[in-house]
């Protein structure tokens, strides 16, 4: 079923054991074939200090997370990996 970006933008992010990452701000798109790549999510300033991303001096940290590591979009987007194996591919 198609889902219109804008309907699910500052969506909350959680991974598949629960812990709430941060909001969906985007995506990125291929132009040759017009798939989406990857989702952009703000992280909250916790995630972000755990994870070892940095964001700028007036900005949050930001992520792309594929969109094979989406599980479920509803009420919330929810990834199929949990918070150990996000951090492990962030980190290579």
């Amino acid at each position: 079923m198609p889902i219109e970006l804008s309907t699910i933008v500052k969506r909350n992010v959680i991974t598949k054991d629960g812990r709430h990452i941060g909001d969906f701000i985007g995506a990125t798109i291929n132009a040759a074939d017009w798939k989406v790549n990857d989702l952009l999510v703000n992280l909250h300033k916790e995630a972000a200090k755990d994870l070892k991303v940095k964001g700028g001096l007036f900005r949050a940290a930001q992520i792309k997370i594929r969109t094979e590591m989406i599980g479920v979009v509803g009420d919330v987007i929810q990834l199929n990996v949990d918070y150990a194996t996000l951090k492990g591919h962030l980190a290579s």
